[in-house]
């Protein structure tokens, strides 16, 4: 990770492993944030997301199956989507969007403590 001037870049990296009936390729993520940002992002967009699901490309569907938040209808259409690779990401993000969601659930408790 570096961190200068009004951007933060990260750099990760995974192997190919197979999360369930399909192999996930290996694969690199390359992130740019901006500083000036909330870092929680931008607001969630569930019907984006439908519209993605709809007429996006493959590749446009294989980066939405990475995204932490997604209606479970979403999610569903995804695990039966044509392309093996764009189930691959939705079945390895699962473990993701699990973690996100007890996340946004723990910190919503906290919010709540006197």
């Amino acid at each position: 990770m570096w961190i200068g001037g009004p951007a933060r870049i990260s750099l990760n990296v995974s192997p190919a492993y197979q999360p369930g009936r399909y192999r996930s390729p290996p694969h690199l993520h390359f992130q740019i944030e901006r500083l000036d940002t909330p870092s929680e992002g931008l607001p969630v967009d569930h019907e984006r997301a439908r519209r993605i699901l709809r007429s996006g490309s493959p590749i446009a569907r294989w980066y939405l199956a990475a995204e932490n938040d997604l209606p479970q209808d979403v999610i569903n259409a995804l695990q039966r989507d044509d392309d093996t690779a764009v189930v691959a990401a939705v079945e390895s993000g699962e473990k993701f969007r699990t973690m996100h969601a007890a996340a946004q659930e723990h910190m919503r408790r906290q919010e709540d403590l006197p």
